[in-house]
């Protein structure tokens, strides 16, 4: 076993980074290893798109379980990658969650298990009660850390560097949002229904807070991202302030539906009661997008709170999907009005004639006019997704992209 100790990583406001503490988290395992196992998820070796923050906040979540319930911790580490370190859970149980994830980032390669090696590049597991696995995993955790806090002093040394949000910030920060005009921030993107031959109709419009112009406004020098449970903890009371927004709006003259992205338990809150008096019998308008990430962290919770939704007559949309993820499993059952996948232009280069014809077969199953492409913002996404049955897209100017298609027959 490695001797070697090193001081903690710690940013500016003296936050211990999330390495140190999963290497002080294994040198305590060191004195009583029985029993415990961990699992080392390598995001970090994903594609670049499915490396960004909101991907990595979805991954975390999917382990809620294990962490809610069993004696279970995970580590989020700066490099996207996440640890999972467990004692006296089963194998299945874990096996469980992983599955989840991999379902998650299905349409990566990386996602898809061992190669012809033999080695599984998604998933290191690590039996700790053997003393090589720990000392391997002890230091590879050291070098990141050590690594890490080279970083950090390097930055510093060129500027004051981006701290990371942690509980004091966000009490500060909670009394800036109260007090910042919210419409200022808030932003519209179309969901476009285009037939071929038929033109186009908005299917409805989606009103979300711009993060970055939000973190400008009130933290410019705050890593939003840094904590996935502070940043949720944050998404909910932008949830609250949006509906009060939203809720002032004269639906009565509102020509197209509109959606928001919100949590289940935003549903639940006496702001959405508000929300539900002030629009009255205009609630057909409002689409509620929850992301898959959070039916699945609280089944129960999802399907009392889809129950409650269609009582008012809201329609429901689930979001958060990949294509290749619908392999996995059928989003039908959860009975949406819509559901959401996402498009990356990985899907246009995918070669993999089987697995495109299982996607078509699900998209028909479930019915196209379910589906909405999301980020679909070339031509190529809005073609394929043609290709594929599909004829609801949403996308920075898809309107407009679908006009110059149609005007060059290419639809």
């Amino acid at each position: 076993m490695a001797e070697t100790r090193v001081s903690a990583a710690t940013s500016p406001n003296g936050a211990v980074s999330e390495e140190s503490l999963l290497l002080a988290h294994l040198q305590r395992l060191e004195h009583a290893p029985a029993g415990c196992c961990a699992v080392l998820c390598h995001l970090s070796d994903l594609q670049a798109p499915y490396r960004k923050a909101h991907f990595v906040r979805i991954a975390a979540r999917s382990f809620d379980t294990l962490t809610n319930h069993f004696d279970a911790t995970l580590y989020v580490l700066a490099n996207s990658d996440v640890a999972l370190v467990c004692r006296n859970v089963r194998v299945e149980d874990i096996d469980t969650a992983i599955y989840k994830l991999r379902a998650l980032f299905a349409e990566d390669p990386l996602a898809a298990g061992a190669g012809a090696d033999g080695v599984d590049g998604f998933a290191t597991w690590y039996d700790l009660s053997e003393w090589a696995d720990l000392a391997d995993l002890e230091e590879a955790i050291a070098g990141r850390e050590a690594e890490l806090r080279q970083n950090q002093e390097a930055a510093a040394a060129g500027g004051p560097p981006m701290v990371p949000l942690d509980a004091a910030g966000l009490v500060q920060l909670e009394k800036r949002l109260h007090v910042l005009r919210l419409t200022d921030v808030v932003r519209q993107q179309p969901a476009v229904d285009v037939r071929p031959g038929r033109g186009r109709s908005i299917l409805f419009k989606e009103h979300y807070v711009a993060m970055a112009e939000l973190r400008q406004r009130i933290a410019p020098d705050v890593d939003l991202f840094a904590s996935p449970w502070l940043f949720h903890y944050m998404a909910d009371i932008l949830d609250r302030r949006m509906l009060a927004v939203i809720g002032r709006m004269n639906f009565a003259t509102l020509k197209d539906a509109i959606s928001l992205n919100l949590h289940v338990g935003s549903v639940t809150s006496p702001e959405f009661k508000v929300f539900d008096e002030q629009i009255g019998e205009h609630s057909g308008k409002v689409i509620v997008e929850i992301q898959m990430v959070d039916i699945v962290a609280d089944m129960g919770a999802f399907i009392h709170t889809r129950q409650r939704l269609r009582e008012r007559g809201y329609r429901l949309l689930i979001d958060g999907l990949f294509p290749m993820a619908l392999q996995f499993f059928d989003p039908g059952l959860l009975e949406p009005d819509f559901i959401k996948i996402n498009w990356s232009p990985d899907l246009g280069r995918d070669q993999r004639s089987r697995q495109r014809a299982e996607l078509g077969d699900m998209i028909r199953y479930i019915g196209p006019d379910t589906f909405v492409l999301a980020r679909a913002e070339s031509e190529d996404a809005i073609r394929w997704g043609l290709n594929l049955g599909l004829h609801r897209f949403q996308g920075f100017f898809v309107d407009k992209l679908a006009d110059a298609m149609a005007s060059k027959g290419l639809m």
